[in-house]
């Protein structure tokens, strides 16, 4: 191989690993933002579940009261 195919090769080898860094930089950067949008919606559940607490509790206390009702044999 000659000195000048050899630096071509070398050349285009270059180009190479830049275009696969380049696109390898890309998906870690959307990997690293689609976590840390799921971290985010998951902060943002759970604070939900927090403050709806009482309405939670409230409308499970209903099921369950109705769940209740269900099995209660009925009076005539």
């Amino acid at each position: 191989m000659s000195p000048a195919s050899a630096h071509h090769l070398l050349a285009a080898m270059s180009r190479y690993n830049e275009a696969n860094s380049c696109q390898y930089d890309a998906v870690m950067k959307l990997f690293y933002y689609s976590a840390a949008g799921m971290v985010a919606a998951l902060i943002v559940l759970w604070g939900a579940l927090i403050v709806d607490s009482a309405n939670i509790l409230q409308q499970m206390s209903e099921l369950m009261h109705y769940i209740e009702d269900l099995f209660k044999p009925r009076e005539r």
